[in-house]
């Protein structure tokens, strides 16, 4: 906290008394270690008087500092660097902004390339009743005071463009304050009178001067998971009587006809095989003829790659009890080498995970259902998508895990996870997700309550069950495409793992339990699953190290111990008793 006044205000001093300024060597050596103090908001245990002190530290530096010094930075974003100008001049620099030659300047320093990747990203596209919607997120947002994003038709006709917050893309400095609001955006083309083709581009243009003196200054859209168009990538969507496709920096939409796509798809076999993505070219050809000869009505239902027994399962076996049309067919998918492959074929077919019957029943599906939302759920090829999303033309129906009591509007987004019938379970729950930053409309977020739920039937035995959810800061990366996780070397020295294994071998609680005839199960979070060693059991309270049947363990265990995980609910449900023991809350 005190390296800028005693060490950098004196480097500064120094160099002021040697050469009669702060030479740029040593502006940018001070820069460098003030672009990583931007970021982490200070420390609590500071006072109020640390604070201001601290603040005006970093804002006398930055007043020796050249602005080209403080935008020359790489590890700070635009947004950083916009930071630092605002605490140098003490106003918002952003609003002084000039676009031209296809970037953002400040005077005569370049702060960003207006075209960058993400800088207007487009994360869903589809056409519903003659109409193309666009949505997605944009940074240019930070130059809305003179200047306005466009959408227009052939050069002609300008559709608005809707600006509106996305709360978990807002980005706060050191000082705690927000200092850049994030932003999507929707869009509306109708297409009903198209004639021959339509192109549509997107631009900024300057909110001052005559209408017709107004400067264009074209956009370069990105394409997200879910907007069927790649770039760089010839992909086209078919919607009804409309091809969609990418030219250059717009977007073409044509009549669709057999003949425009053969030759799209051609083109695209061509960078395929250019590329030797060799699978992916038969995938296609696969996908193309079983869409010419089967009207079958496909759904993929799924828990986690590595087990079943939750959700998923649960409407899986109702599905497959129930009478249905022949042509309704419906699939679990699972890691062939999960214990529950063998035991869930025996009630409706599952999938391998990874094999190319999945791959091909997948880009055929009309549901994808789970319990989970990981990436694997929703995207079967990985990072080769790129050559196929253009096909996935499936509903996300989230079952959900279970009962959401916490904002997880930034990993369940709309536009992260564009999900089309969103399971809750309590009128409080389903208001906080239709009412929240979610992204989704009273439509989409239905109160049902969970599958699992059907099942619960409490008999309860003399055990209790220890349960603690995971902490996303120590779960290391999912492996990708899987449920799983890679083993965790300093585990065991986490204050979660002391505290825990402390608890299931406390001598009080052990001698209460031999006292009352009780043992114990303690469950290790699937997140943690690896970490299942770690843990000492004893003869009262057995580690869970195995996979665990849900409904078994809810119903049979008398007591539950937890933290904040939301299996309580399912134990207040059957109105048992909970316990909450936590260690950071």
């Amino acid at each position: 906290m005190n390296t800028p006044e005693f060490c950098y205000k004196a480097v500064f001093e120094y160099s002021k008394a040697k050469f009669g300024q702060v030479i740029p060597y040593v502006q940018h050596m001070v820069m460098y270690d003030l672009q990583w103090r931007l970021k982490p908001e200070m420390s609590k245990k500071l006072t109020a008087d640390e604070k201001r002190d601290y603040i005006q530290a970093l804002i006398d530096l930055l007043q020796e500092i050249e602005d080209s010094v403080i935008v020359s930075q790489k590890n700070i974003n635009f947004i950083f660097k916009l930071f630092a100008l605002k605490l140098k001049y003490g106003r918002n620099i952003a609003h002084e902004l000039e676009v031209r030659d296809g970037a953002a300047w400040s005077k005569d320093v370049k702060l960003f390339q207006i075209r960058q990747k993400n800088k207007f990203q487009i994360n869903l596209l589809y056409i519903e009743n003659e109409t193309l919607y666009l949505e997605g997120r944009t940074e240019l947002d930070v130059l809305s005071k003179n200047y306005q994003i466009v959408c227009s038709k052939n050069n002609k006709t300008i559709y608005p463009v809707e600006l509106y917050p996305i709360a978990y893309k807002d980005v706060k400095g050191f000082t705690g304050e927000r200092i850049f609001e994030g932003k999507g955006f929707k869009i509306r083309v109708p297409l009903k009178e198209m004639r021959g083709g339509e192109r549509i581009d997107f631009a900024l243009i300057d909110k001052n001067g005559a209408q017709e003196s107004k400067k264009k200054e074209r956009l370069k859209p990105s394409f997200g998971q879910f907007a069927k168009l790649e770039q760089g990538v010839p992909l086209y969507y078919c919607s009804g009587d409309y091809l969609v496709k990418q030219s250059k920096d717009q977007i073409l939409v044509l009549k669709n006809s057999w003949k425009r796509r053969m030759l799209a798809e051609g083109r695209l076999a061509k960078e395929l095989i250019k590329k030797k993505k060799y699978d992916i070219f038969g995938i296609r050809i696969r996908y193309h003829l079983s869409k010419l000869f089967t009207r079958d009505r496909i759904w993929i239902c799924s828990d986690r790659t590595d087990m079943a027994r939750d959700n998923g399962e649960h409407l899986f076996r109702y599905l497959n009890g129930i009478e249905m049309p022949k042509e309704r067919q419906f699939y679990f998918v699972l890691d062939k080498q999960s214990i529950d492959f063998d035991r869930m074929n025996k009630t409706g077919p599952v999938l391998e995970l990874g094999s190319k019957k999945y791959k091909q029943k997948f880009l055929l599906a009309d549901k994808i259902i789970s319990a989970h939302a990981d990436p694997w759920v929703y995207n079967a090829f990985g990072d080769d998508s790129k050559y196929v999303k253009d096909l996935y033309n499936f509903d996300f129906v989230f079952l959900q895990h279970g009962i959401i009591k916490d904002d997880f509007s930034s990993w369940l987004h709309k536009q992260n996870k564009n999900i089309k019938l969103f399971i809750t379970s309590s009128e409080r729950e389903r208001d906080s997700i239709a009412n929240g930053d979610y992204g989704y409309d009273e439509k989409t977020v239905v109160l049902t309550g969970l599958p699992r739920f059907d099942a619960l039937n409490s008999d309860p035995k003399k055990q209790i069950l220890i349960f603690p959810t995971w902490r996303k800061e120590l779960a290391p990366p999912l492996i990708q495409g899987s449920s799983e996780r890679e083993y965790l070397k300093n585990f065991k020295e986490t204050d979660y793992y002391q505290f825990y294994n402390s608890l299931i071998n406390d001598p009080r609680l052990l001698a209460a339990m031999k006292e009352t005839g009780y043992r114990g199960q303690f469950y290790v979070h699937p997140a943690f699953k690896k970490q299942a060693d770690d843990f000492q059991g004893n003869e009262r309270i057995t580690v869970i190290a195995e996979i665990a049947d849900y409904t078994k363990m809810f119903n049979e265990n008398a007591l539950l111990v937890t933290d904040y995980s939301s299996v309580y609910f399912d134990f207040a449900y059957m109105k048992k008793p909970v316990v909450h023991a936590m260690f950071d809350y």
